[in-house]
């Protein structure tokens, strides 16, 4: 067989059309001398198609009909079964004597209800010194029942009448828990309805139980008890505090009018015994939980302290519509008041210009610190309002000379200084966003002429910052629900808190309770000693102490959405 070349095109069958009754000569193909055990022929390749005339190219897929005759398969999703009802008891039931219960605050309008075991339940039609008539509950449009029990003492007679109705079997569980659910909404007025409700349920629903009340009709029960219950809440900063409702005398220590802005302190006797004998005050403010005319709660917090058991509570509670230098002012004024004699030497706070002012004015021989938390929280945002969060994941350079930059205020304060210098003269051919962030900290943290490098210098301090201020603050956040509340709503929340507080100085009295400290923040702070030491020592130089802290204490980067639109160089808060 001799082999021939063969030339073969291929076309697009979507873009070329070629022609039905086209010929094409077949190439000619020479016969060779037979063979004994001649190979089989290779497959004839197909014939070639003669270029057609070039068409312009079309992106767009077909559209074109079809359709699937196939059966249609049957799905069998998976279900669960119903719940089972109760397999008919076999065993037999003696009938017993109907008893009957009287249950304060049972009706709807929170008068006595009586129920019976046998499922009907009466209202208080009359009653006299010695005898009380009561009447079937069922009385409606559609129903009116006349059945009625006369109560003697403790002894129950029914009337002649007959219920006209069925009975209720869960009448007496389902009035017992509503009594419960409105009693506990009345007393905990910050607490969760639902989570009542759920309580309740707990306590009182067995197995046995039947004709349960439905959740959500006793939540709403709850909410409407105490909406009734609260007087209105304040829409404008010029309201009138209903005392008698709070029940407040000996708590509300405080109501300030500070030309256009208001300010309500709370505190109890306990709390202002603390207060007075305090010689460290932390201090702390929230927005997340208030409500308009106010804009801010800020709290006082101090330590308990007996040997080795030592635990943080909230002294004073202030309601505040507006946060200058001048409400401040008024505020530790008041203290100052109604708690003469105070032995406090030192303020821990965040970095908020018109509370330290107010602090200066107030307590000029007062120690301020600032907390060390919130200093390198101011730094981080700044970084990432730079545009350096990427530079300081991914480049190593980057990376630790932020680091160190957050462990200046671990030296000594007189060290601070010379050690940024030091730092700063490394930046001449660094980034811009670098040398923006230098000149930050040069006139927001060196050149500021609120706070000095001593003030925001924790060398050597155990605790460093508010961080148990921010704790409570959150925990407070959370048994409201995280909901902004009301005034009324608030302040009963308050006072639950000041009596957590008496609780907690007994415990700590007794050295029953200590503040809690993690493994890790135990081991940090024992590796931050150890660099202190060597640092007095001379055997660490002082950029290898600022990359070793650095090391101990990485705040993340926020992510520009978290941002707040404020940061402490460019703060919105008035002076004055």
């Amino acid at each position: 067989m001799v082999n021939e070349e063969v030339d073969i095109i291929f076309h697009c069958v979507e873009c070329v059309h070629i022609p039905q009754d086209m010929e094409v000569e077949a190439p000619e193909v020479l016969e060779a001398p037979p063979s004994p055990a001649p190979p089989s022929p290779p497959p004839s390749p197909a014939p070639p198609s003669p270029p057609a005339s070039p068409q312009p190219l079309d992106d767009t897929l077909p559209d074109h009909s079809f359709d699937i005759t196939l059966e249609v398969a049957e799905e069998n999703p998976v279900v669960e079964s119903d719940i089972e009802d109760p397999e008919l008891s076999d065993s037999f039931v003696e009938d017993i004597p109907v008893t009957f219960e009287v249950v304060e605050n049972g009706t709807m309008k929170r008068a006595k209800k009586l129920v019976s075991s046998d499922g009907f339940s009466y209202t208080v039609k009359s009653s006299t010194s010695k005898t009380v008539n009561w009447r079937c509950s069922v009385r409606n449009k559609k129903v009116w029942c006349k059945a009625t029990v006369m109560q003697r003492g403790h002894n129950f007679v029914r009337g002649s009448t007959d219920h006209i109705h069925a009975s209720d079997p869960g009448i007496t569980k389902r009035t017992k828990i509503r009594v419960g659910v409105l009693t506990e909404a009345s007393r905990h007025a910050y607490k969760s309805a639902g989570d009542i409700v759920d309580e309740q349920m707990r306590e009182h629903v067995t197995e046995e139980d039947f004709n349960l009340p439905k959740p959500d009709n006793l939540t709403r029960a709850a909410n409407r008890l105490r909406q009734k219950m609260r007087p209105a809440e304040p829409k404008e900063i010029d309201f009138e505090i209903d005392r008698e409702y709070l029940a407040c005398d000996n708590f509300l220590v405080g109501d300030l009018t500070v030309d256009t802005a208001r300010h309500v302190m709370f505190s109890s006797p306990t709390q202002q015994q603390i207060l007075q004998k305090a010689r460290r005050w932390y201090l702390g403010g929230t927005f997340k939980v208030v409500r308009k005319p106010f804009t801010q709660l800020f709290t006082v917090h101090a330590f308990l302290q007996k040997e080795d058991s030592i635990k943080q509570v909230p002294l004073v509670f202030v309601l505040m519509s507006r946060k200058r230098k001048r409400d401040y002012k008024a505020v530790f004024e008041r203290l100052k008041q109604i708690v003469p004699d105070l032995r406090v030497e030192a303020f821990c706070l965040d970095f908020e210009s018109a509370a330290w002012s107010a602090i200066k004015i107030v307590f000029p021989t007062a120690e301020i610190k600032g907390c060390s938390f919130h200093w390198c929280q101011a730094v981080m945002r700044k970084v990432a309002k730079l545009g350096l969060k990427t530079a300081y994941d991914s480049k190593k350079s980057v990376h630790l000379f932020i680091r160190k930059l957050l462990a200046l205020p671990y030296l000594p304060s007189d060290h601070i200084r010379p050690a940024f210098t030091e730092m700063l003269q490394t930046t001449a051919t660094a980034s811009p966003q670098i040398k923006q962030l230098m000149t930050y900290l040069q006139r927001t943290w060196f050149n500021n002429t609120v706070w000095t490098v001593q003030q925001w210098s924790v060398h050597r301090l155990s605790v460093r910052t508010n961080n148990d201020v921010e704790g409570w603050h959150r925990r407070f956040n959370g048994k409201a629900a995280h909901n902004h509340l009301h005034f009324y709503k608030i302040v009963p929340a308050f006072q639950q808190e000041a009596k957590t507080v008496s609780i907690t100085q007994q415990l700590v009295s007794e050295q029953q309770l200590s503040r809690y400290q993690r493994d890790t923040y135990k081991q940090l702070q024992g590796r931050l000693t150890s660099l202190w030491d060597q640092y007095e020592e001379d055997s660490i130089r002082t950029s290898d102490f600022l990359r070793s802290v650095g090391h101990l204490y990485a705040p993340p980067v926020p992510q520009p959405e978290t941002l707040p639109e404020s940061d402490s160089e460019d703060s919105d808060y008035e002076s004055d």
